[in-house]
This record gives structure tokens, sequence and C-alpha cells, in this order.
């Protein structure tokens, strides 16, 4: 556990979202976490159209991943995301429904975390293309569960994951999107 404070670990969060400006909505979030204190963005992926998952009867998705640095605790990070979620409407109404956003800790450091409210690394993240895509730009030699993302990939159903080619910072402010 990253007991001390000062001592920055690697993490990496999905964002998916398929109500509303989904990519604005990503813009939010990415200077939300970048304006905190503890929080260094290190990389971003581009952003994919997906196909739902579990409750297929919605809009496609549009997911990334963010590779971060920071000297916030696991369950400080996930308050940070619930805090970024409510900051942008999200409404939780249905298990794996529509939604404005989604921010999910993939990995935090080299941390194994079982808790009730908080799983790490992330519970599903190996059988979830929409994640593993994004986070294979960014992180494309980590291991997960003892193997490589191109193993889980291996595993999966690719073919319907589409880049949506926005520009290389796409989320960042000085960039102008119309």
């Amino acid at each position: 556990m990253n007991n001390n404070p000062h001592m920055p670990v690697e993490s990496f969060l999905g964002l998916g979202g398929n109500v509303g400006d989904v990519v604005s909505s990503f813009i939010s979030a990415i200077s939300f976490l970048e304006a905190q204190e503890g929080v260094s963005i290190l990389a971003v992926s581009p952003v994919y159209k997906t196909p739902p998952w579990g409750m297929e009867e919605q809009d496609w998705f549009h997911n990334t991943c963010i590779k971060l640095q920071t000297t916030l605790s696991p369950n400080k990070m996930l308050v940070l995301c619930k805090q970024i979620e409510q900051n942008l409407n999200r409404q939780k109404t249905v298990h794996w429904g529509p939604r404005t956003i989604d921010l999910d800790i993939l990995t935090y450091g080299e941390e194994s975390i079982a808790d009730e409210g908080l799983t790490i690394p992330h519970a599903q993240m190996t059988n979830r293309a929409f994640v593993l895509v994004p986070l294979k730009d960014i992180a494309p030699d980590l291991i997960i569960q003892e193997q490589s993302i191109d193993y889980w990939l291996s595993q999966l159903d690719l073919n319907e994951i589409q880049n949506i080619n926005l520009p290389q910072r796409w989320w960042d402010n000085s960039n102008v999107m119309k």
C-alpha cells in the first residue's frame, strides 16, 4: 500500500461514456485530475468508439485510458473519481447502463486490493476490449494478472473497436475542438 503520501505511484484509469458529448466530459475529467494536488497525467490514449458491454440495448460508448502518477492513496483516488463522475452528472440508474462518464481505477502500482468498494486490478479489465485496446496504446508492456495485454487481447473480439481519430493531444485545453 502507498503509505508514504510523498511516494508517487503509477496508476491507470479507464474512462467511458455514451450520453451527451462524451469527449467533452473526458476533457473535463482530465482537466479536473490535472488540477489536483498529488496527481500528474503522464499519458492519455486515443478515444475509441466501442459497442456496449453488459446491457447491449443502448448507444455505443467512447472509451479512453489515462496513465498517471499520484501520491493519493487508492481510496482517495476512488473518492476523486466518484467526485468527478458526480460533477459531470453521472446518474447510476441501470447496472452497465447509459452514462455521461465512468472512471475506473484499473491499476494502482503493483497493488492488489479486494475491498467491498474497490478492486485493483479492476476485476473485469481482462475481459473488456474497450479497456485493453486504449490501455495498450499507453502501456503496451503492462502485465496484468501475470499476462501481457497482447495475451488478453488475443482472447477478445476486437472487430468493432474504432479509433475516432481525434488530434494527438485531444484532451489538451489548448486544442480548439469544434
